[in-house]
């Protein structure tokens, strides 16, 4: 059990890593602060709407509206 619990820390922070670099790229923002505080299914909608999105405060409503 303790083996699950690893992958799965390791697959959000991996997530977080991946969503940090395309907001760094996208918006030129450092966001590591923020996406450790967001849940898994906070993190799954920056990756449906980050896109969409044409700032990072625009993104961040959305995020804190989804839910």
């Amino acid at each position: 059990k303790g083996r699950e619990e690893g992958i799965k820390e390791g697959k959000e922070a991996g997530k977080r890593l991946i969503l940090n670099q395309l907001i760094e790229n996208i918006y030129h923002e450092d966001a590591t602060t923020w996406l450790q505080s967001l849940t898994i299914e906070q993190l799954n909608s920056i990756s449906r709407m980050i896109l969409s999105c044409d700032t990072f405060d625009e993104l961040k409503k959305y995020v804190y509206n989804s839910l």
